[in-house]
Order: C-alpha cells, then structure tokens, then sequence
C-alpha cells in the first residue's frame, strides 16, 4: 500500500482500493444515501484520500467511529480503536461491518443524519494500538485487517486492501510508535492515553455545560455522557430499573428572599429586622420553625472531654439559642476549648447534634470573649449555600439575643458564656414563657440528582465488589469565594473533578477491554459531592449492590495536577495490605507518593469518606491543592495528562491486585475525629472545616496571603511549598520553603493556627509576618488580598 503525505499525517492512495471501492478525489465522510455527484468537496486544507471505501466508509466522530452499513450510519464504541483487534484476530470481514459491531459489543445506533459530515476522516499515526502484527490472517479477499489508533482530537483507521499481504508493511510502519507506547504501559501491559483522558475533560470542564451543579442541564449532559461512555465499554448498567442511574433528590439551588424573612419572639414588642438583628445563615434548612424558646449553651456533648450541654435536659420540640465554637481554655494547645477550636465546634456538628435530639431550629450567637469589639453576623453567600445542614439556622446579633434572655429574666450572654467556660457546667435552661416564630426568608425546589454506576462482573467472585469512584458535579456558575460583589461566573472544575471522572471512565475501559480480574468492579461517579457528598452518602445507605460485599473503595478527586513524579495517597492506614500493594505498584511506574494519615480535613472531604464511615478500606489518591481550587480558572489547559495516565497506570495495578485478592484487604478503624480541622484553601467563611462524616460549605479565612502550603509538614510553623506568582507572599518577600511562624501578635504553630489567625484580618490589612528562612527569623509587612 501507498500513501499519500499532508500536512497532518498520510492517508491511503487509490492504488490501495480494493475492486468494490470507487476513487475519487473526496474523502468518504458522507451519509449512504448521498450519491457521489452529491458529494461536498472537502476544505482544501483537509488531507484528501482518493480511495472512497463505497461499501463501508467509516470515521471518527468523538467519542465513536461510525461506519456506513446497511444503508444507515451505525456507532462503534471507542473500544475499537483501543487495541480489541485481537478479539477477532486482527481482522474484520468489510463485507458485514456488523460483525465488527458484535465483536467489539457494537451500541448499533443508528441515526438518520450524517455523523462525519465535516469530519477528516485520516490523521496522522502517532501512536497504533492492538495487536495487528500478531494476528494470523487467514480468509478471503473481502477480510482486512482494521487497525485503530489514537490521534491528536480524534483516532482514524488505515485501509488495507488485503490484511495477508499488508501485515508486513504495517509491521514497518509502527514499529517505532509501538515502542513509544509501550511507555505507557504499567506492569499489567494496559496502554493509557494522555489525549483520550483530556478529550474527556475538554468535554467535561467546557463551558457548555456551565459547571456541572446539580439541578442544571450541565450535568444532566454529563450523567449521560458518563453511562454512554458505560454503555460502550460494555458495562453492565448497575443502577435502578436496568438502567445505569441511581437517583435521589436534593435541596435545589437557594434564594434569600428578605420580604418572606421574619423573626418573632412572643412577649417582645421590638422588631427584629433581617441584616440588622439577625441573618438566615447560608447552609440553612429553608423554611419555617416556631417553639418554646431555651437556652442550651454552646450546643455541644463532648463526653471524652467532659462537657455536655444536654445532660439532663431535653430540646425535643424546641429553638435552641446557643453560643457560636466551644468553651474557651486558659490553655491555647487544649484539644477541646484551645486554639483552634476542636471540631465540636462546627455549625454542622451542632445542626445534627440538635435535629437528633429533636430541636427544630437554632438561633446562634458570636461569644462575647471571642470577638469583644465586633459582632458581626454570618454573611450570605452562593458559596455557603451550597450545602443545607439539619435545621432551620439564623445567626443574632449580642443585643437581640440580651434582650431575648432579660425577657426570660436569664442573665445576660457575657456572664452566660463566662460561667460555662469557667465552670464547664452546663447552663441549659428553658427560657419560660419566651415563644420564638421564625422564616428564614430561604427558598428552594428539590431537584433529583443522579449517580451512574456500571459494573464489570468478576470471573470467580462476582458476589465481592471493588468500588472506583469520583464525584463528577462541580459548583456550577457562582462567585468565586469571598467575592460576593462578582458577578458569577462558569466554574468549569476541570481539576476537580473532570480529572477524576476521567480517571474512571478510562480505569473501565482498560478493565473491559482486559481478561475479567476475580471480584466485580463497580465503576461509579457521585453527583453532589460539593453539596456534602450527598451523592456517596445516598449510595451507602441505598446500595444497589450488598454493601457487606464492598471490600475497598478507590475514589478518585483531583488527579489531574502531578506535581514532579510526587503525590499523596490517602488511606492507606485503613487496611493492613494496602501499604505492600501500593507500594509496589508506585515502584512499577516510578512514582513518588506521600501517604498522609487516614483522618483529617482532606480526608474526610471526599466521597470515600461516606464508605469509610461504613467501615470500607478506602485509598485516595490526591495531586494536591493549587490556587485554582473552586475558581473559575481550574480549567483544562492546566492538566497535566501525561501525569494524570501516569497515575491511572499505578492505580489500575492496585485495583487489579485488590480484585484478585480471595480475601482481605482487612479494615483498620481509626477514630473519625481530629482534635481539630484546618481550613485548606482560599475560600471565604468564619466556620471550622468539616469532619469525615460530612463536608461544610468550605470554611476559610477572609483574606488571601498567595501560598501553597505543605499539607505534609508537622511544623514547626506552616512551610511555604510555593508562593502563588503575583500574591502579596511575593510582594512581602516571601519565597519558597519559608516557614511562617507568626502573624502581627498571633503565633503560627500549623495550618490550623494559621487560619485561625487569618480569620482577625480583612483584605487590605497590613501585617507583618515572621518567617524562618535556613534557621534565621525574618520579618516583613504583607498587605492581604480579597480571597
């Protein structure tokens, strides 16, 4: 066979035609109905093959090759071009594509239109896949041998007139691109793509489908490219009615309306107006609550540290006025009461706590000792109103909530809060004859949200599951953290988490294109994982497989940043195998990894953490935070696909390993609950991070110093892994590898003592900052920014 070069690549000439082929000077990328005189010339610019394929022309279409037959235009899953020639010997008869369409599970699509209108169909051959060498083939005229590759946007197929006479040439032709292949192979052999990986997030992190929010028609979009995606690789659908979705509903996207806003206090002839005396806080339950009203000091039961403020008291049926964080201690390193507060102290801890107990709404108020000279109250905003805690939650101001308690004749809150820290006894009372009636002003519709499961059933257990994970919602089109006064943009979350949808959805094509492992594999993305991992915590409770039957579970969250051959692999302390496995695998692709505690705030942040409260070994593989995190321009162009296939080469190993295993890998419990939660990136709110049961709304610090940090490190300090280029780091001189051990007159002993101390300061503040730099202290003012 000839061929013929462009600019692109080459592509097949007439002389490779066979004698049911036409020539001409146009590719054949027209529909079968279309006669040749019909036929649209090509852009000039195109590569234009005079071999026309009459019988069976055929392109790419991303995902899918299609191919003319039997009149109409039918869809080839794109595990055609993934090397599955051998599963037909390397060679498909021309005269019935359909055999190629049962061979390779064919979706036999048919649509009216003309799929490869517009589309070239030859490009250049960088990197063949499959065995076409090894094939022996055997047959008549009418077989050939159909080789696919991958290339640039888009795969394309050579033609061969003969597959018996062809296969030498061919042997020729890819032998160095096959040797260039191979280095992307890990020690199973199976081949990954940088390019296909990012054609997925090109898709998923455009702007077409405005953020993926649950709710929007961004992801609906997306549930079904998933299970097409499931659908072609020839998963079996795993979700409800046949089908590969499981649905759940979910509060929708929230609105504050002030006019429906109202606070009430039966007794009380003052108004309480919204803004001024109190505010819905934005992870409210929307609607209305009405009760006795009483007092339960900070809402907390702590019994390891000896605090209960229910003990012998009971808030069935009632609003609870309580104390925003903890009871403070004269010691500042205290587990409970130091600095910073303990995870006690969460809005969303304290909302639970309260709806198990059978309260209806809470009304929360800033401690006089922690903020003396402000009380401001808890802001509004799209960030926050992401996720909805348990209860009804309005935030008063000091005053309101004096004038409440000299109403129920209760001393007032400063004397309140400076027995209950000093006493550590509590002080819940009901507050007689005080009635409280209350609108949020929170609106909101249920909007279903979907996750999509397909399974690969094992060869010898098929009853044992090995779950592979990541959550493929983002937040949609909003402000960025703490920049309320911008108007909302597109956050494509390319990073998080397209990179690790993608991740998925490639880990399941090399598994169904590969010989069965022993376990099941269910291949799974949650929806709603930025709303609270609601997606995951709806599958545990609803499985659709026996959860007893789930022996780990690989969730996959922001893959797509590896950062010089090193990332951190969290969980591997839930089992007692998974060091020896990951390990092993790391060393067969030459990777580094750090492998952090199994509790803590990036633990618990993610969908593995609704398996692990289960008690489900769980691993998490994470390239780490960036500036981009939550912003609008997490975008495509700044993944690194060759990393990313680099890791998906290390994890298809361990979840090869993990599904042949005949037993184990055995659970470690470890307690699901730090002493306390760092805050992690440049989002905006006053709140504590979350625990590893739940995810608040992100909780961060008002202001932004321009760092990544080491998340690694155990101090002393808070080490500078990078500055972020044209920060105010930069401009108070900051460098890399700096450790940051004071702010003005807060020391800074960690990451959580940190942004406990960022939270005193607003953007514009100037402050100095004390670093250690090679063992010398050094100071200088840095000026904050706006998150």
């Amino acid at each position: 066979m000839s061929s013929i070069q462009s600019s692109r690549g080459w592509a097949p000439s007439c002389s490779g035609c066979s004698a049911r082929s036409s020539c001409s000077g146009s590719p054949p990328w027209w529909p079968c109905s279309t006669s040749r005189a019909a036929r649209p010339s090509p852009p000039p610019t195109w590569p234009s093959p005079r071999c026309t394929r009459r019988s069976a022309p055929c392109c790419w279409r991303r995902p899918r090759l299609w191919c003319c037959c039997s009149g109409g235009w039918r869809a080839f899953p794109d595990g055609v071009r993934a090397g599955r020639t051998s599963r037909t010997s390397g060679c498909f008869r021309r005269a019935s594509i359909a055999t190629l369409g049962r061979a390779d599970r064919c979706s036999r699509t048919r649509v009216a239109a003309a799929p490869c209108g517009g589309r070239r169909p030859f490009d250049d051959l960088r990197r063949p896949q499959g065995d076409v060498t090894g094939a022996a083939c055997q047959g008549t005229d009418a077989e050939r041998p159909l080789p696919f590759m991958r290339t640039g946007a888009m795969a394309r197929t050579l033609d061969l007139r003969r597959c018996a006479t062809r296969v030498a040439l061919l042997a020729l032709l890819i032998v160095v691109p096959l040797h260039i292949a191979r280095a992307d192979r890990g020690d199973s052999g199976v081949a990954f793509s940088a390019e296909t990986y990012l054609e997925h997030i090109r898709f998923l992190a455009s702007d077409e489908l405005e953020g993926r929010r649950p709710g929007s028609e961004g992801i609906r979009r997306t549930d079904e490219y998933i299970a097409e995606q499931f659908r072609e690789i020839g998963l079996k659908p795993a979700g409800e009615d046949g089908s590969y979705f499981q649905s759940f509903e979910l509060p929708g996207r929230k609105e504050l309306h002030d006019e429906d806003a109202r606070l009430e206090i039966g007794g009380l002839e003052r108004t309480f107006k919204v803004h001024e005396d109190w505010a819905p806080m934005p992870f409210t339950q929307p609607g209305e609550a009405e009760g006795p009203l009483a007092f339960a000091g900070y809402g907390i039961s702590a019994e390891q540290h000896g605090y209960d403020d229910y003990a012998d008291f009971d808030p069935a049926g009632k609003v609870l006025l309580i104390l925003r964080y903890e009871p403070k201690s004269e010691d500042a390193n205290a587990a409970f009461g130091g600095e910073p507060a303990s995870s006690h102290a969460m809005f969303s801890r304290k909302a639970r706590l309260a709806a198990r107990k059978g309260a209806r709404a809470l009304l929360i108020v800033n401690p006089p000792n922690r903020t003396p000279d402000k009380d401001e109250l808890y802001p509004w905003s799209e960030s926050g109103a992401r996720a909805t805690y348990d209860l009804p939650m309005i935030h008063i101001t000091r005053q309101a909530a004096d004038a409440i308690l000299a109403q129920a004749q209760m001393p007032p809150l400063s004397v309140l809060q400076e027995e209950l820290d000093r006493g550590r006894e509590p002080l819940s009372s009901d507050l007689h004859g005080v009635r409280v009636k209350l609108s949020t002003g929170v609106q909101s519709k249920p909007i279903t949200a979907r996750n999509v499961i397909g399974l690969l059933e094992g060869r010898e257990a098929p009853e044992e599951y090995i779950v592979v994970g990541a959550h493929h919602d983002h937040v949609g089109r909003t402000q960025p953290f703490g920049q309320a006064n911008v108007e909302p943009q597109i956050h494509n979350g390319a990073d998080d988490n397209a990179s690790g949808t993608s991740a998925v959805i490639e880990l399941a094509r090399a598994f169904g294109h590969s010989p069965r492992p022993r376990r099941s594999i269910l291949f799974m993305t949650f929806s709603a994982e930025e709303l609270g991992l609601l997606g995951s915590r709806h599958f545990v409770e609803h499985p659709s497989v026996p959860l007893e039957k789930v022996r780990a579970m690989i969730n996959f969250d922001m893959v797509g940043r590896l950062n010089n051959n090193k990332f951190e692999v969290w969980g591997i302390p839930t089992a007692t195998e998974f060091n020896d496995i990951v390990l092993a695998a790391a060393q067969r692709v030459g990777l580094e990894y750090a492998a952090p505690p199994s509790t803590g705030d990036i633990f618990g942040r993610s969908d593995h953490a609704s398996f692990y409260r289960k008690g489900i070994p769980v691993l998490f593989p994470f390239t780490g935070l960036h500036s981009q995190y939550h912003r609008p321009d997490d975008d495509w162009p700044l993944i690194d696909g060759e990393g990313a296939v680099t890791v998906l080469r290390m994890f298809h190993d361990v979840i090869r390993d993990l599904a042949e295993m005949k037993s184990g890998p055995t659970f470690v419990p470890k307690s699901p609950e730090p002493s306390s939660q760092a805050a992690l990136a440049a989002d905006a709110g006053p709140d504590a991070a979350e625990t590893v049961d739940a995810q608040d709304a992100p909780s961060l610090p008002p202001v932004r110093l321009g760092i990544l940090p080491d998340f690694n490190d155990s101090g002393p300090g808070l080490l500078v892994e990078s500055v972020v280029a044209g920060g105010a780091a930069v401009q108070a001189g900051l460098k890399d590898g700096d450790r940051i051990v004071r702010l003005d007159k807060y020391e800074v002993r960690d990451m959580a003592s940190y942004v406990e101390a960022a939270r005193n300061f607003k953007p514009g503040d100037e402050v100095e900052v004390v670093v250690l730099r090679e063992g010398q202290e050094h100071k200088s003012k840095v000026k904050f920014a706006a998150p």
